[in-house]
């Protein structure tokens, strides 16, 4: 008994039996944690206090940490008291810290803060990985979104015919998104563009603009075409 006890702690396996699959990684997420070349520091403020969404709160992210740190000796996490160590927030410019609990993932001179809310709050591995994402990247890819054809425009906040709602999360997720008409006297695409979406247009392009899209894309540059389906009447 001594023996097999001896053998199942030192064992890191484990069994994910949740229907959700909650105790596994997804692939996405392993792949970016085993790529990682440098390190990556993980803040967590957490109050001490007994409220009980906090502590599942702390439990919760701690537990899924420790699952990351599996695959990279590179992530290093400290707990943290906002109350306590309120100087380190301040170096790192954070003014605001969610009663719940407050991640900050730094790599370098990037960090991007994770509050946690809600019932069962918690460190979601989607908002950890695309952080983690963020801040591993020298620079944030650039998104040109196509102007001047009716397309649906990410600053209009019309939930049926705008397109904030995509520019927003682009935003979150480490993108910077932004609007691009082409001039017909000079017609090219910025050079620091890494992707032209045109989104749902309704008026043809100009001859001018067509040949600048295709100049762009003969240059290694990417295209993605967003076009409502339509049924052909019968």
């Amino acid at each position: 008994c001594v023996v097999l006890y001896l053998f199942l702690g030192a064992w890191k396996s484990s069994w994910d039996l949740t229907e959700e699959g909650r105790r596994s990684l997804s692939p996405q997420t392993i792949q970016v944690l085993q790529a990682m070349n440098n390190e990556v520091q993980v803040f967590c403020y957490f109050p001490l206090v007994q409220d009980d969404l906090v502590v599942i709160a702390r439990d919760k992210t701690l537990r899924f940490l420790d699952q990351c740190k599996l695959y990279t000796p590179l992530l290093k996490v400290e707990v943290l008291d906002p109350a306590i160590d309120r100087a380190s927030l301040e170096a790192m410019n954070v003014t605001h810290v969610s009663v719940q609990g407050t991640i900050v993932i730094r790599a370098g001179e990037r960090q991007r803060v994770i509050k946690l809310s809600g019932g069962s709050p918690r460190l979601e591995e989607r908002d950890f990985t695309n952080a983690l994402i963020n801040v591993l990247r020298k620079s944030e890819p650039k998104i040109y979104f196509m102007t001047g054809h009716q397309e649906r425009d990410i600053m209009d906040e019309d939930p049926q015919k705008g397109g904030s709602i995509l520019g927003n999360l682009l935003r979150g997720e480490a993108y910077q998104a932004e609007r691009l008409a082409i001039k017909i006297s000079a017609p090219e695409i910025p050079a620091d563009a890494d992707i032209v979406v045109i989104n749902n247009p309704v008026m043809d392009f100009h001859p001018a603009e067509m040949e600048a899209l295709e100049s762009f894309m003969n240059k290694g540059g990417r295209l993605f075409l967003l076009i409502d389906p339509w049924r052909t009447p019968a």
